[in-house]
């Protein structure tokens, strides 16, 4: 086996635990799953109740300028009534007056609402708000453990980098970029063992020709079914390794 399929095999092996601890880092255990969520309904839950209030305030606003509309629209109906010439013009206008009266109580309705909502929003909030500190650092208290094992991965997929970075050097930019397409495409499993005259990948039957220069050469050689790139090792030493 030649130095570059061994480097080729040590950089996949590097890759797929880079890979694995990347995702063990970034997964909570099944156990703090749920503490964690639970946390994170009351994080959203803050948030609605503050989303809410400014809602609330917003249409409050928007009903009290209504309010001043249609209370200004009621003393000019009410300063117009007294120029009115006739019944009928009369009649008109204190027609005009009660539906501006019943806006202006709906009106009113909506304001006291919007305020009742803003209160108890706010209230509701200044409740949540108070104990998230002592929920904070419970929270973080039971996640503590897996906080330092994310810490000591960290280290480990730092220290995979680094080897990979090393190793990274001795191909060709090529090469690389062909090891990597396959990485993606082939689920990390770019680089295979021939095992009696197949790919142990795909399983397809190698030609001949091509299986005997892998046995004898040691050069790069691909899978003509799956493309992946295969080495050649026996039985004694796959067994050792």
């Amino acid at each position: 086996m030649t130095g570059e399929i061994q480097n080729l095999i040590k950089l996949q092996e590097l890759f797929l635990l880079q890979k694995a601890k990347i995702q063990q880092r970034d997964t909570l255990p099944p156990e703090l799953a749920e503490v964690d969520q639970e946390y994170r309904e009351k994080l959203d839950a803050i948030e609605r109740l503050k989303s809410s209030a400014e809602d609330a305030e917003r249409s409050r606003r928007g009903a009290e300028g209504k309010l001043a509309e249609l209370t200004e629209l009621l003393r000019k109906y009410q300063s117009q009534l007294m120029a009115v010439k006739n019944q009928r013009e009369y009649g008109a206008m204190l027609n005009e007056i009660d539906q501006v009266k019943r806006g202006l109580r709906e009106a009113e309705d909506e304001v006291v609402g919007y305020m009742e909502t803003i209160e108890a929003a706010r209230t509701e909030l200044a409740e949540r708000e108070g104990k998230l500190p002592e929920e904070t650092e419970e929270h973080e208290s039971q996640l503590s453990g897996w906080r330092e094992s994310q810490r000591e991965i960290d280290a480990e997929i730092e220290s995979a980098r680094t080897q990979i970075a090393a190793i990274e050097k001795s191909f060709t930019p090529k090469r690389l970029a062909e090891f990597y397409r396959l990485c993606e495409r082939k689920g990390g499993r770019a680089v295979v063992r021939a095992v009696a005259g197949s790919c142990s990948a795909c399983h397809v039957r190698l030609r001949p020709a091509l299986y005997q220069a892998l046995r004898v050469s040691g050069e790069v050689v691909t899978c003509d079914s799956c493309k992946r790139i295969l080495f050649y090792q026996d039985d004694a030493a796959a067994a050792s390794s």
